[in-house]
């Protein structure tokens, strides 16, 4: 089950379980865009089924290839991180990030900021709300509680 899913997850622009992924330099190249770095572990099922409903559904990977350059951080492989004055394993990263829960996500902005997180499992309608939410810089504006008010005021 997990090939299939690392096989379509490949077609995002992605660093997939690199080796050493420097979240640096993919800020830098993230003009317009966000680093998405999806924090998970091996045999995690809500991992699993985040990247098997979420990151596998047509319409958001539209969203995620064209707004979004992806980190794929399993905490059980190998490899470093390189994040401004961390230098370590993914594992020492997501503690140093205090993410003790999986899986999570962390945007990260063009200036090499994290602008938010999200902790557990998110269906793919509330992950796409969420992704808009980062993808639009509302979170420049407004909370993600009020970005979710202002969209059912919106409906009515």
């Amino acid at each position: 089950m997990m090939m299939k899913i690392v096989f379509f997850i490949i077609g995002f622009t992605l660093t997939l379980n690199a080796q050493d992924i420097n979240l640096d330099k993919l800020s830098k190249e993230a003009v317009n865009k966000h680093v998405l770095v999806f924090f998970h572990m091996t045999h995690c099922p809500y991992c699993e089924k985040m990247l098997e409903k979420s990151f596998n559904d047509p319409v958001l990977k539209k969203v995620l290839n064209k707004n979004f350059i992806i980190a794929d951080i399993n905490i059980n492989t190998g490899g470093k991180i390189k994040y401004k004055d961390f230098e370590g394993s993914k594992y020492n990263f997501s503690e140093a990030q205090n993410i003790h829960f999986y899986p999570t996500v962390l945007f990260i902005n063009d200036e090499n900021k994290i602008v938010y997180s999200v902790k557990g499992y998110r269906n793919k309608e509330k992950f796409s709300t969420i992704l808009n939410y980062i993808k639009s810089n509302s979170y420049v504006e407004m909370s993600y509680d009020g970005y979710l008010d202002d969209l059912e005021f919106n409906k009515e």
